[in-house]
């Protein structure tokens, strides 16, 4: 089934433009839709929603598999798309071979606004070259879906107190995640927070944020970003994190003069963590300060840091120290 080139315009008592309760959906096909509102002040309403907590099982799989939005434009007062599965999701009711792509995303100035939200039960979806407006809540929020991918996403904003680019937090942990090549202008209050996920690799990414990148699964590899911290001097956080690997990034703190916190920091029981072998910019501390790059706190053994040059008010330094 496709639906393809049309226009839905959402009244205030409207619920989503297109929804779909517990029903089973194959290869349903969303081109080139435009959906606007016509009073954003009042609505508060999803463009997509599709929920699948009590799909029926036939033939053996259940749910929504198959499903594909490609080069539309979606305004909504609540979520853009919203995918759900809450119940027994893991034995029949997942969503799989979910593609959203080429699409805009346009969020308003309401609480929690979103862009893309996979929840529950799912598995192999990919969010793929998307631009996401003034999103006020996640501009994409995993909770749940294993092997999703999320590439060459572009995140824009006008104000510091737009939403986590990037969210993969707490339903359930998601596991084997992809984040590559996505860009972000700087004006988010958070880069990403990844919390419920055990195995993720996050790679190629150009992000700039008002706060700090925040990590606290497991199994996470972070290797070759340009990660910047607007205003802020911690731009990574590694909270309960296990086994992360910070690796070959760009690590900058821009316009943080006041600020007197490290660029790193890993804290509350972080574990097996490696910081290696970074490039790591602020103009407005000392190089030799060891305490203002990477900070552990707890435990002594939670990272191992070297290879990593800063650039201070000193010039470089090369740190070949383990810690």
């Amino acid at each position: 089934l496709k639906i393809e080139n049309m226009w839905i315009v959402q009244t205030t008592n409207d619920g989503p433009a297109i929804q779909s309760y517990h029903e089973n959906i194959r290869n349903l096909k969303l081109i080139k839709l435009k959906i606007t509102i016509v009073d954003s002040a009042k609505c508060r309403n999803n463009s997509i929603l599709i929920v699948l907590d009590k799909s029926a099982a036939k033939y053996g799989s259940a749910g929504l598999n198959g499903f594909i939005v490609e080069d539309c434009y979606l305004v909504s007062g609540r979520m853009g798309i919203e995918i759900q599965n809450h119940g027994d999701g893991e034995r029949c009711y997942r969503y799989q071979n979910i593609h959203i792509k080429n699409s805009t995303f346009c969020g308003l100035p309401v609480d929690n606004g979103m862009g893309v939200s996979l929840s529950g039960w799912g598995d192999n979806c990919l969010v793929e070259g998307n631009k996401f407006i003034g999103c006020r809540g996640p501009n994409i929020e995993i909770v749940g879906a294993d092997r999703t991918t999320i590439k060459d996403n572009y995140f824009l904003g006008e104000s510091r107190n737009l939403g986590a680019p990037i969210s993969i937090s707490n339903f359930r942990v998601a596991r084997q995640c992809r984040i590559t090549g996505n860009k972000s202008n700087g004006k988010s209050a958070v880069g990403f927070f990844i919390e419920a996920v055990d195995g993720a690799y996050i790679a190629n990414n150009t992000m700039k944020t008002y706060g700090s990148f925040i990590i606290k699964g497991k199994n996470i590899v972070v290797y070759k970003n340009c990660l910047v911290g607007m205003g802020s001097a911690q731009v990574v956080q590694i909270d309960h994190g296990q086994g992360v690997s910070i690796k070959e990034n760009v690590i900058v703190s821009k316009d943080a003069k006041l600020d007197k916190r490290p660029l790193i920091a890993i804290f509350n029981g972080a574990r097996d963590c490696v910081i290696d072998n970074n490039i790591m910019y602020n103009e407005y501390i000392d190089d030799s300060a060891k305490d203002l790059w990477v900070k552990t706190v707890n435990r002594e053994d939670s990272a191992r840091v070297y290879g990593n040059i800063m650039y201070g008010r000193g010039g470089k330094r090369l740190s070949h120290s383990v810690q």
